[in-house]
């Protein structure tokens, strides 16, 4: 990777950790290409201990950082290139550079988020996981790194090599180890980004503004699970604040891990419970499935009811699965020409 006067200029103070506005104010008086070599002027604006940071800085060590990112495969989306987000820019605080590994390509596709909390039930993770498959096939699939419903929206979209995974720290300090297979499968097929260097751990403070740039970076948020104070309402209220819908699921009573959901949904969130809401809303056109094959639920979906027409509730049964967790299953078969609805809820194979 190439990089302008100005990225590695960049590259070099991001690394140094200022503070936000420190560094945007230094950016504000001195052009990034020039941070280095007009230390007088940036001797007015950083304190005694930053000061001396950014003297001992040099375009070797700038070099050797390069080096050690390219080694890792991590490569740097700054403010000053091309393939930096223009969506970013809308906020008041962008990220100076992208820490990115993996298809830097799904950064030029609209993304759409889809967010949950750790406590996401199975059968939501399933529900889950088929929004995400037709979500991406218009959109990449933009979420954070948390297991339950994070982790399912994005196995979902990695069926179509279109999930972004936005890190709340560097990517060699990010994620619970459960999902280290996850986190490798994304290098190689979706994309892990984060605004913080491989090696560093963000300050806590910080782990909410991430949620900025999932929200910044998608036309729309999908919160599938979310307790009473669920780190979900971060992006959902970012959304919001840059004039995005809001998506949730819906919940019966008495369900933890929904709590959040009917709030949002009281408040300004719109309800979806069949993928074909959001299919409708976006413009994606759910059979566009061009040679991709059937996933295997969809393929013994199909071969049960080949046999003949069923209730959702039986074909639920013969799967091992819970009634709700069809819905979107169904529903893509449906908009796929590959199911019919009978009507009752009972459906049969388009013959």
């Amino acid at each position: 990777m190439i990089y302008s006067s100005a990225e590695r200029a960049a590259i070099a103070l991001d690394y140094l950790q200022f503070s936000p506005a420190r560094r945007e104010e230094l950016l504000s008086r001195i052009p990034p290409q020039e941070l280095f070599s007009k230390k007088e002027e940036a001797r007015r604006v950083l304190d005694a201990r930053e000061f001396a940071a950014l003297e001992k800085w040099g375009e070797e060590r700038t070099e050797r950082l390069l080096a050690d990112y390219a080694r890792r495969g991590v490569v740097c989306v700054t403010r000053y290139g091309k393939d930096y987000p223009p969506a970013l820019l809308a906020l008041p605080d962008p990220p100076l550079v992208l820490y990115c590994e993996g298809d830097l390509s799904l950064l030029s596709l609209p993304g759409f988020a889809i967010t949950g909390s750790r406590r996401t039930l199975p059968q939501i993770g399933k529900l889950t996981e088929e929004y995400a498959r037709g979500i991406s096939l218009k959109y990449a699939v933009v979420s954070c790194s948390s297991a339950g419903g994070d982790s399912a929206a994005l196995r979902g979209a990695l069926e179509r090599r279109r999930a972004i995974c936005v890190l709340a720290e560097g990517s060699l300090v990010a994620g619970p180890a459960c999902n280290a297979p996850l986190f490798a499968r994304l290098r190689k097929e979706g994309l892990l980004l984060s605004e913080f260097p491989p090696p560093f751990h963000a300050p806590v403070y910080r782990f909410s503004a991430r949620n900025r740039i999932v929200a910044a970076l998608s036309e729309a948020v999908l919160v599938v699970s979310a307790g009473e104070q669920s780190g979900t309402f971060f992006t959902a209220n970012a959304a919001r604040a840059l004039g995005k819908p809001v998506y949730a699921f819906p919940y019966s009573p008495g369900i933890a891990s929904g709590v959040g959901c009917n709030a949002l949904l009281k408040d300004y969130a719109k309800c979806t419970d069949k993928l074909v809401d959001i299919a409708a809303a976006f413009g994606i056109n759910l059979t566009e499935t061009g040679s991709e094959t059937l996933s295997e639920r969809e393929e013994k979906a199909l071969e049960l009811l080949g046999q003949r027409p069923m209730h959702a509730a039986e074909l639920a049964e013969l799967l091992g699965e819970k009634p709700q967790e069809l819905s979107a299953l169904l529903t893509l078969l449906e908009m796929k020409g590959r199911v019919v609805s009978l009507g009752g809820n009972r459906y049969s194979l388009v013959r």
